[in-house]
């Protein structure tokens, strides 16, 4: 009780090693009668029901590629997530097939996750997924320039026609200056950058296209691009809807 007393007051420090303070704490939690852990499962099973719910509501829009994309990830496989968007996504998805999740932070944010991704699946013989936003992806495209193209890489490219964390972030999102200074909105076919550097190219227009899509895209045995086009103007307003959403 000591210990725990003293541990709880945050304004003093005590150096101890940490098996022997929970080994002092062991017996007094274990022997108390808390429904905590029940209390927990029961938030975590309505979060889960909520969760399912609003997907099976929302419209099109970057959420609902995500749903349909993370189940479809194959068993085993490797995923690298550029910045920022598709970390904010995946973290909301806790099925997930992947044996390893990793994401790099460049200088400005979105540096070198092409290159990155490119990399990891020259060391893995399994599948590595690299899930993107358009403009990460076009920011780091010479990374797809490689002599030695890994025939396991697929690249999943969220195209909302701009930077779309911008519509959901404190700051930008309020600017009148969001679209031209902060999304920089494009109309590159991505298709020529598959063309150039040798990969397979697949798009999806919409959650059918992306549901068909998919199987032949992992099937395939060579390199492969998959642009996901969505609604950039309707993306904030599902993600925001998702922290409010109740049944």
């Amino acid at each position: 009780e000591q210990i725990i007393d003293t541990f709880c007051n945050l304004n003093k420090q005590i150096g101890i090693d940490p098996y022997y303070f929970f080994e002092q704490i062991a017996d007094s939690i274990i022997s108390q009668n808390s429904d905590y852990r029940n209390r927990w499962k029961n938030i975590e099973t309505y979060g889960d029901a909520c969760h399912d719910q609003f997907v099976s509501e929302i419209e099109w829009s970057d959420f609902k590629a995500f749903s349909r994309i993370i189940p479809q990830l194959p068993i085993g496989s490797r995923l690298q997530l550029s910045n920022g968007t598709s970390v904010r996504y995946h973290q909301l998805f806790k099925h997930c097939n992947v044996s390893r999740v990793n994401s790099n932070r460049g200088t400005s944010g979105i540096d070198g996750s092409t290159s990155t991704a490119m990399g990891a699946a020259s060391v893995y013989e399994g599948v590595t997924t690299l899930i993107s936003g358009d403009i990460s992806f076009l920011y780091d495209s010479n990374g797809l320039w490689n002599s030695n193209l890994p025939s396991n890489i697929r690249i999943i490219v969220l195209n909302n026609g701009g930077g779309g964390i911008f519509r959901f972030i404190n700051g930008p999102s309020e600017l009148e200056e969001l679209e031209a200074y902060f999304e920089t909105p494009h109309h590159l076919d991505l298709s020529l950058f598959a063309r150039i550097y040798g990969f397979e190219f697949y798009r999806a227009n919409d959650e059918k296209d992306l549901s068909e899509m998919l199987h032949p895209f992992y099937e395939n045995r060579k390199a492969a691009i998959l642009e996901v086009i969505t609604p950039h103007q309707v993306n904030a307003d599902v993600l925001r809807s998702y922290f409010k959403y109740k049944i």
